[in-house]
């Protein structure tokens, strides 16, 4: 995902891009200088 790292480094404390084809969702967290430290994957998604 492109845009996450930015977001990481700008200190955004948390990011999360639904993955509408993959049915999940991935959450980003602990931001720092390189983006972020801990990504997780969740899914699939229940509608």
């Amino acid at each position: 995902m492109e845009k996450v790292p930015p977001c990481g480094q700008a200190g955004i404390p948390e990011a999360w891009v639904v993955d509408l084809g993959g049915h999940a969702e991935d959450v980003y967290r602990e931001p720092g200088s390189g983006g972020y430290r801990q990504h997780l994957r969740v899914g699939p998604v229940i509608s």
